[in-house]
């Protein structure tokens, strides 16, 4: 971890300790066009990418603090509700199911 950076928030328990729900961190909140990605040598948030005019992310999107998929990065997650949270909230979600993607394309 960077010299400064007290915590991270990849570093986070992955229950949320007072509603036994999977903690969330948000990187990217409903309805931008900007994709985020959390810094962990930082505990910042950099763009990643931008979308192109008139689309735009349906849902809150995030990740799973203190897990790690097989490209290194922590698991993603989509949180499906209406409202837009906003862009480095910790938010405890209940897990209704999982998908198993491949990346073919390289960032």
């Amino acid at each position: 971890m960077a010299k400064g950076v007290p915590w991270s928030l990849h570093r986070l328990p992955i229950i949320d300790a007072g509603s036994g729900r999977i903690n969330a961190v948000i990187d990217t909140p409903k309805g931008s066009r900007v994709k985020y990605k959390y810094d962990e040598q930082t505990g910042l948030f950099r763009v990643s990418k931008l979308l192109p005019l008139g689309a735009e992310f349906p849902y809150n999107f995030g990740f799973i603090p203190s897990t790690q998929g097989e490209n290194g990065d922590a698991l993603d997650v989509l949180i499906l509700m209406e409202e837009v949270l906003c862009l480095g909230m910790v938010t405890p979600v209940r897990l209704i199911g999982v998908l198993a993607a491949q990346q073919v394309e390289k960032r």
